[in-house]
C-alpha cells in the first residue's frame, strides 16, 4: 500500500501500514511491551510444546480431542469473572475478529438489521454486510453524545433490528456502558426479540479509578439472547499468538457451534495449553496491573507533552486507546495529519475516520481525532511525545 492509499482506508488496513513503516508505532491496539520472564517461560516451555504435539493415544480413557478447548474455557471464565451459570456456553476461535464475525453470522442467520454504534470499528459492518443478506443501523455514541443517546436508541429499535451490538469499552473512544445502560439495552431487546452483542475486548483495562467494567454475561437474564466476545490479543500481545472467545446464552449455542463449524475443526492445540496455564498463573494479576499502570502512565505523559500544540488528549474511561482532538490551529483534516506524522516525523497513528459510518445530525462539535494505542513501552511513548510536539511545532511555525 502506498501513502497515498492511506486516504480512505479502513482500520486494520491503516494499523496494518503503520505497523510496517513506522518508527514509532502507536496504531495497532495490540501491547507492544517487554513480557515477564514467567510468562516467556512458560510460551517455551518444551514440555508443554511437546505435550501438545503428541499423538492422541488409542487408550479408551484417553480425553477427548475438544477437551483441550473445554479446559480453557473453563480457565477463561474464571479469569474474567463470568459467574458460574450452566446456561452460559463458552467457544474458542482463532482470534477476536474471527469471534466477532461468527457471532455476528450467528445472529443474523435470518437477516435482518443489526443495530450498533456510531463510532466503532469498521470490520463490525462489513462483516455484516459482506453477503448481502444483512444491513446496518446506527445509534450515536460519544464523542458525538456525552453518552449512548438512549432516546434515539429506543427509536431505532424496530422490527426489522434482529441484533444490537455494543462495544465496551469502546474502540475508540474508550466509552464504557453502565450497567443501567445494558439494563435498558436488553430491555429493548426483549421487546424486540432481538440478539445482543457485546464485544468486551477491552474489558481488563479499567479505568484510573479501578472499577471493574460490566460484563454482558453477568447481566444477561435467562430469557435473553446474548453473544459476548472477547480475546487474548489485546491483553498479551504476542505477535498474533492469540485466541478468541464466545460466551453465549444456551439459546443460541447451536447457531454459534454451527457457524464455527464452517470456520474450523478446532484452534492450535499448544495456545490452547499455553493460554491455559498463563491464564490460571496467580502471577498474571501483577502482569495485569503493570499493563494498567503502564497504560495509565503513558497517558498522563502524553497529555503533559501535548499541552498548547494543538492535540487535545481525551482520557478514556477505560481501555488502552486515546483519542487527540485536533484543535483550531491545525487546520487540516485527521487523515492528512495522520499522513504527515508518518510520512515526516515517522509516527504511526490511526485516524478517526475510519470509525465514522454516518452522519450525525445535530452534533456541533469538531471531531478531528487521531486514536493512539497506549500499551507501549514508556520509552516509546516518551519518543512519541517528543516526536508529535516537534511535528506539531513545524505545522505552526
Amino acid at each position: 500500500m502506498g501513502r497515498d492509499l492511506l486516504l480512505g482506508a479502513g482500520l486494520t488496513e491503516q494499523e496494518r501500514f503503520v505497523a510496517m513503516t513506522a518508527a514509532v508505532d502507536l496504531g495497532p491496539g495490540y501491547p507492544q511491551l517487554s513480557l515477564p520472564t514467567w510468562l516467556v517461560d512458560v510460551l517455551t516451555d518444551e514440555a508443554t510444546i511437546r505435550r501438545t504435539l503428541a499423538v492422541d493415544s488409542l487408550s479408551p480413557h484417553r480425553p477427548d480431542r475438544m477437551s483441550w478447548e473445554r479446559e480453557l474455557v473453563a480457565v477463561v471464565r474464571g479469569f474474567l469473572g463470568i459467574r458460574d451459570d450452566a446456561g452460559i456456553h463458552g467457544f474458542v476461535t482463532f482470534s477476536g475478529s474471527a469471534a466477532l464475525d461468527r457471532a455476528i453470522r450467528a445472529a443474523l442467520i435470518e437477516g435482518g438489521t443489526l443495530l450498533t454504534t456510531n463510532p466503532s470499528i469498521d470490520i463490525a459492518t462489513k462483516m455484516t454486510v459482506e453477503d448481502g443478506a444483512a444491513r446496518v443501523r446506527y445509534v450515536a455514541s460519544q464523542p458525538f453524545v456525552d453518552e449512548l443517546d438512549l432516546d434515539e436508541f429506543r427509536a431505532a429499535m424496530r422490527e426489522d433490528i434482529r441484533a444490537v451490538l455494543i462495544t465496551s469499552p469502546q474502540n475508540p473512544t474508550g466509552q464504557v456502558f453502565s450497567a443501567a445502560t445494558v439494563d435498558t439495552v436488553i430491555d429493548a431487546c426483549l421487546a424486540c426479540r432481538s440478539v445482543l452483542i457485546a464485544d468486551q475486548t477491552f474489558c481488563l483495562f479499567p479505568g484510573a479509578g479501578g472499577e471493574p467494567v460490566p460484563l454482558l454475561p453477568n447481566l444477561a437474564p435467562p430469557e435473553l439472547d446474548w453473544i459476548c466476545v472477547w480475546d487474548t490479543g489485546k491483553t498479551f500481545g504476542l505477535h498474533e499468538d492469540k485466541l478468541g472467545f464466545i460466551f453465549c446464552s444456551a439459546s443460541l449455542s447451536h447457531r454459534v457451534m454451527s457457524r464455527l463449524n464452517t470456520l474450523q475443526f478446532g484452534v492450535s492445540r499448544r495456545l490452547l495449553a499455553q493460554f491455559a496455564v498463563i491464564l490460571a498463573d496467580p502471577r498474571v494479576w501483577q502482569y495485569l496491573a503493570d499493563l494498567n499502570r503502564t497504560v495509565h502512565r503513558n497517558a498522563r505523559e502524553l497529555a503533559a507533552a501535548l499541552v498548547d500544540t494543538g492535540l487535545r488528549p481525551v482520557p478514556p474511561t477505560a481501555g488502552s486507546l486515546m483519542l487527540l482532538q485536533l484543535d483550531d490551529r491545525l487546520v487540516m483534516t485527521e487523515t492528512e495529519l495522520s499522513r504527515f506524522l508518518l510520512t515526516a516525523h515517522g509516527i504511526g497513528v490511526v485516524d478517526f475516520g475510519s470509525f465514522v459510518h454516518a452522519a450525525v445530525p445535530g452534533a456541533v462539535r469538531d471531531h478531528r481525532y487521531l486514536r493512539v494505542a497506549l500499551a507501549r513501552d514508556p520509552v516509546v511513548i516518551d519518543v512519541a511525545a517528543a516526536r508529535l510536539r516537534a511535528a506539531l511545532a513545524d505545522l505552526q511555525r
